[in-house]
């Protein structure tokens, strides 16, 4: 068994990359660090399929069109992934500060740990969720201040919304879910379950909402 300062933490970036140096600093060094980058720190859109989109930089290049429809030349200064997913299927992008992926490896060397992985919030909230998911169903990931809320039918993305909160979620998690159900495209989606997962901190909480 690994002793416990070998073992993996998880860190929560919220804020400036200030706040994820005083994380660090209170950790031995060598340490082994999963960076969990806030979904306040992140911009998501639903990229659709096409035929004539090959290939991984063929994909985020149209993942940067569509997020530039929203968020204009901010874009040029973040960086895009998409998501797999089957063919003919709508693809999910997520876009994160460049800087400040940058800043993260030179953060960890200054304080001697180590970066396994940096992930967005949205993310490892469905990873760890996923298992328990139907096919079809509402899912979102929550934390104080953000929320983010998809709708999956048949396992493919429809809707993606993102926005503002409280410090408690959940109220305004349920004024969203009714809102976007009324926008949804297909009749069932008010009466299918939402499952979420919750950030109080890096590691979420996963249920469904009652």
């Amino acid at each position: 068994m690994l002793p416990p300062w070998r073992r993996e933490k998880r860190l929560l970036l919220r804020g400036p990359i200030a706040t994820l140096g005083e994380a660090m600093r209170a950790l031995r060094r060598g340490t082994r660090c999963r960076i969990i980058v806030s979904n306040a720190l992140a911009r998501f859109a639903l990229v659709p399929f096409s035929t004539a989109v090959v290939g991984r930089a063929a994909e985020e290049a149209l993942a940067s069109h569509v997020l530039r429809g929203t968020h204009g030349e901010r874009v040029d200064a973040w960086r895009v992934r998409v998501a797999p997913a089957r063919p003919g299927e709508q693809r999910l992008a997520c876009a994160l500060d460049a800087a400040l992926l940058d800043a993260i490896p030179g953060a960890a060397q200054a304080h001697g740990v180590q970066v396994s992985a940096i992930e967005p919030a949205w993310a490892v909230g469905f990873n760890a969720a996923y298992r328990r998911l139907p096919a079809s169903c509402w899912f979102a990931v929550t934390e104080p201040g953000r929320l983010v809320l998809g709708l999956q039918i048949d396992g493919e993305w429809r809707q993606l919304a993102a926005e503002r909160c409280g410090d408690e979620p959940r109220p305004a998690l349920r004024q969203a879910l009714a809102r976007e159900a009324t926008m949804a495209d297909d009749p069932a989606a008010a009466r299918l379950p939402c499952w979420v997962a919750h950030f109080p901190g890096p590691e979420p909480t996963v249920e469904a909402l009652a």
